[in-house]
């Protein structure tokens, strides 16, 4: 608890926390892995907006 006291007071003061990050970010990877073998960047992009766009 000590060790993570600011984290939590900061959380409580707050109410903001780093979820809706880690949950795009994993949404992130899994387009990734859907999307092995296209052969530019610029698909991967397209794919990713394409699946995270309405997210925000």
């Amino acid at each position: 608890m000590r060790k993570h006291k600011q984290g939590i007071v900061a959380y409580s003061e707050t109410g903001l926390s780093n979820g809706v990050v880690e949950g795009l970010n994993n949404k992130i990877r899994l387009v990734i892995r859907r999307a092995y073998g296209f052969r530019n960047i610029a698909a991967l992009k397209a794919m990713v907006f394409l699946c995270c766009g309405g997210l925000m």
